[in-house]
């Protein structure tokens, strides 16, 4: 079935559950899609899914969570790293399963290893996703040379002091 012309239908999905509450009161099913929009409505229609939670990327307020949860730290124990990270978190998509796994302490690891290392991460992503962010930004360079027009060798000298002095 191609995914990209026709919507899910819930029928020889959704038979077998459909009614299994009678059955069974404490019953919980998990149903995962990354094209909800392509699912028939019947399928996700009241009833059917009462429930539709959204698995984004994690970001700063998550990673808060997760630090304090994994290593028992907050922003101000680490906050050169933590504004770091959240620079990082807002330039890279890294899933929370991604950044909870640099957060897990473990004998050799303290929490200063584990964020750096997680920064480490984040900076390679963005470097692959935007190779000219790892690049420092150039300084303008006026050279003057000694063939040049008397004229022109006095634009780039005020040219060269007026950006030093800026």
């Amino acid at each position: 079935m191609d995914l990209g012309r026709q919507p899910l239908s819930p029928r020889p999905r959704a038979g077998p559950v459909t009614g299994y509450g009678r059955r069974a009161a404490k019953s919980i099913f998990v149903f995962t899609t990354n094209y909800k929009d392509k699912l028939d409505p019947a399928l996700i229609r009241r009833g059917r899914m009462d429930m539709h939670i959204e698995m984004s990327y994690c970001r700063y307020e998550a990673f808060k969570v997760l630090a304090h949860n994994y290593l028992d730290i907050d922003e101000r124990q680490f906050f050169e790293l933590f504004g770091e990270i959240h620079r990082l978190l807002e330039q890279v998509d890294m899933s929370p399963a991604d950044v909870a796994e640099h957060l897990i302490r473990t004998e050799k690891k303290d929490a200063g290893t584990c964020l750096k290392s997680l920064v480490r991460d984040l900076k390679k992503l963005n470097a692959q996703k935007n190779p000219a962010a790892d690049c420092p930004p150039q300084d303008p360079v006026l050279t003057v040379t000694p063939d040049l027009n008397p004229t022109v060798i006095n634009i780039f000298e005020e040219a060269r002091d007026s950006t030093f002095e800026s």
